[in-house]
């Protein structure tokens, strides 16, 4: 749905008898659509076939029957044959380098893709549940495949805005257009399906969304030389050199990009608790997040975004007093400026409570004003020389957190970095470019 309500109106621009005629326009818009998305059918299961329960009995320090029945008769890391008595498979996990720090992190989804892909003293890649008698789809529909996508448009994304604009006409050798939109863009982002089984988690903002922009480009002649009001009778061998000139700028501002507050390592298999090996999981907002805690705030030596807020070693789960899981233990947590934890690490099998484009989190803003200078002298009737200034971010305004070369947001999002809320890239340098052209 568009409504448009376009009003012409005359606005005194120098005098009673000079006028400007300015086209002005609102405009409301609405728009949705289906759209195609890529849903993982190759997911790693641990609710149905027992795993997370498996699971969180192995982290507490027992011992699960389920991997007792997996791992009996094999040598896990050359920490001893599983026989279920005085070596359960549960103690095995525990024990080998590979898999404890699975467990003790909480990252179950990774634990299920080890035992869908290792070959673990089998000798065949995912030969765990073949020896146990499991079927080869125990966990992933289907274990031939890296990946299988089912492709359909169940996706879908509203788009609302209130567009206004405003066009100044050549008048005095002023022209410019002026234009300002505020928007919300919300979606399901095909790329993070955060839970096969509810699709609604992955709906939140879309990483395209930006609520407000404003930007405008104006032309000037500037008043000088022959038939202006400033220099108006000087010799026309002077009026080469003082009139004539055009000055041109053009600025942009517009909101930051949305951010993702998110768990768990950064590469496949480390992240902590998310459901799905395939998809990254979000923290938990286990407390206020202090008024104000996004702004830009420079270090000595680093640049920061999120001040008033650290991270710190989470504290240490029940592990049953097992001996091996805390040294592996790895987790983190943030905190504000008086110790209270603020984002936390979701249990093992659930995902965070917070959106996955969390709403009022955003990037620094951007800004961008460019000029230009130029004159034209004309040598002959098909002679002239153009002499030309360009000034792009004249102001030498820094563009926090943008990488101009791979166009990503360079801010540490990740509650289990310690480089957690510094911003790792910035774009913006003032750039001044000279030049002369000769036609003909």
């Amino acid at each position: 749905m568009v409504v448009s309500d376009v009003i012409a109106q005359q606005l005194k621009w120098r005098d009673e008898e000079d006028y400007l005629v300015a086209g002005n326009s609102k405009t409301f818009t609405e728009s949705c659509c289906r759209l195609y998305t890529n849903q993982q059918l190759d997911d790693t299961n641990i609710f149905e076939n027992g795993i997370l329960n498996a699971f969180k009995i192995t982290r507490a320090g027992g011992n699960a029957p389920l991997f007792d029945q997996m791992l009996m008769g094999i040598n896990l890391g050359g920490g001893g044959v599983v026989n279920g008595t005085t070596l359960t498979g549960s103690q095995a996990l525990r024990k080998y380098s590979v898999t404890n720090t699975m467990i003790a992190n909480g990252s179950v989804g990774a634990l299920a893709n080890f035992f869908n892909t290792a070959p673990a003293d089998t000798g065949v890649n995912g030969g765990i549940l073949s020896h146990a008698g499991l079927p080869q789809n125990f966990i992933v529909v289907n274990p031939q495949f890296n990946s299988v996508l089912m492709i359909d448009n169940n996706g879908n994304s509203t788009y609302n805005a209130l567009q206004a604009h405003i066009t100044k006409r050549l008048t005095h050798g002023v022209t410019g257009q002026f234009s300002y939109t505020f928007s919300k863009t919300l979606g399901d982002s095909p790329l993070n399906i955060r839970n096969q089984r509810d699709l609604s988690l992955s709906k939140s903002l879309l990483s395209i969304d930006r609520p407000q922009l404003f930007q405008w480009n104006v032309s000037w002649e500037l008043p000088f030389g022959r038939n202006h009001s400033l220099l108006g009778q000087v010799p026309r061998w002077a009026d080469q050199v003082v009139g004539g000139w055009q000055l041109a700028s053009a600025f942009q501002w517009q909101s930051g990009v949305p951010l993702s507050l998110t768990a768990g390592g950064t590469a496949p298999g480390t992240w902590i608790s998310t459901l799905s090996y395939m998809a990254s999981n979000t923290a938990n907002l286990a407390g206020r997040l202090p008024a104000g805690f996004s702004q830009v705030q420079k270090g000595n030596g680093f640049v920061q975004y999120f001040p008033g807020l650290s991270v710190q070693s989470a504290p240490t789960p029940n592990f049953g007093g097992d001996p091996t899981l805390p040294g592996r233990f790895t987790n983190f947590q943030v905190v504000n400026s008086s110790g209270q934890a603020v984002l936390t690490n979701p249990d093992p099998g659930t995902t965070g409570n917070t959106a996955y484009y969390l709403p009022g989190l955003r990037g620094p803003s951007l800004m961008g004003f460019n000029a230009s200078l130029s004159k034209l002298f004309r040598v002959t009737e098909s002679k002239t020389v153009t002499l030309r200034a360009d000034a792009i971010n004249i102001l030498n305004t820094p563009q926090w957190g943008y990488s101009p070369t791979t166009g990503t947001i360079g801010i540490t999002t990740n509650i289990d970095s310690t480089s957690f809320g510094r911003i790792t890239s910035a774009a913006g340098n003032r750039m001044i470019t000279f030049y002369a052209r000769f036609d003909f």
